[in-house]
């Protein structure tokens, strides 16, 4: 089970450690919820290409694209 759990060298983990925190951010109105995001993302695309997935490659090339776009036009409420 341990081997399971760090099959892709925990890339996975952090990818998910990191969204959870960028929608934390995000739900508080905080800017840095996209960096979160991209940091994110950036984890998910290595996970991708370990697990040899190409959608989820593709997907997190556009979700960055969204997060970064998310920063540069941020502003406050």
């Amino acid at each position: 089970m341990r081997e399971a759990a760090f099959q892709f060298y925990a890339t996975d983990w952090l990818a998910m450690f990191l969204t959870f925190v960028a929608f934390y951010f995000l739900g508080e109105q905080k800017k840095v919820g996209f960096i979160f995001g991209m940091l994110a993302n950036i984890a998910w695309l290595i996970f991708a290409i370990l697990a040899g997935s190409i959608a989820t490659v593709i997907a997190n090339i556009v979700l960055f694209g969204l997060n970064l776009r998310g920063f540069l036009k941020w502003k406050k409420l």
